[in-house]
């Protein structure tokens, strides 16, 4: 009694069954749905989001986050999403360039007094070609944003 009831479950999956014509139908229907479904899922969210989420990526902005003179009187600087830091005397081209590559991780540098200088010039570059500069006056303890 067993077998019988378990061969009439797979009856319907037979051969015969299949290569018949409502059998041939419901193959048929099955494999357009899948891949009408297929289609639009490629179409609409591959194709069409993909490229709007390209055009719509950005770099992420510079974030300064604490820019203050210790009691020595060092500048200390904490910074996010920063790819480099440049250090120049005022008015020299000549600046030495600090590799950060601190993408979403927070960074920290403590900047001594200069020995020969009483001002610095600190420009932070980001990933997106974004920078912002500064000019330090380790004399005064004063910060001023360059334009």
């Amino acid at each position: 009694m067993m077998k019988k009831s378990f061969c009439r479950k797979f009856r319907k999956y037979s051969i015969e069954n299949i290569l018949s014509k409502q059998g041939i139908i419901s193959v048929i229907s099955r494999l357009f749905f899948s891949s009408v479904f297929l289609w639009f899922f490629l179409h609409f969210f591959v194709f069409s989001c993909a490229s709007r989420g390209v055009s719509s990526l950005s770099n992420p902005n510079i974030k300064i986050k604490e820019m203050i003179f210790d009691d020595r009187g060092n500048l200390i600087l904490k910074l996010v999403n920063v790819k480099y830091v440049s250090l120049c005397a005022p008015g020299s081209k000549d600046c030495s360039d600090l590799p950060v590559n601190s993408l979403f991780l927070d960074v920290e540098f403590k900047i001594s007094k200069p020995s020969k200088h009483t001002e610095l010039d600190i420009i932070i570059f980001g990933f997106g070609g974004e920078k912002k500069s500064f000019r330090v006056n380790f004399q005064e303890s004063k910060i001023y944003p360059l334009e």
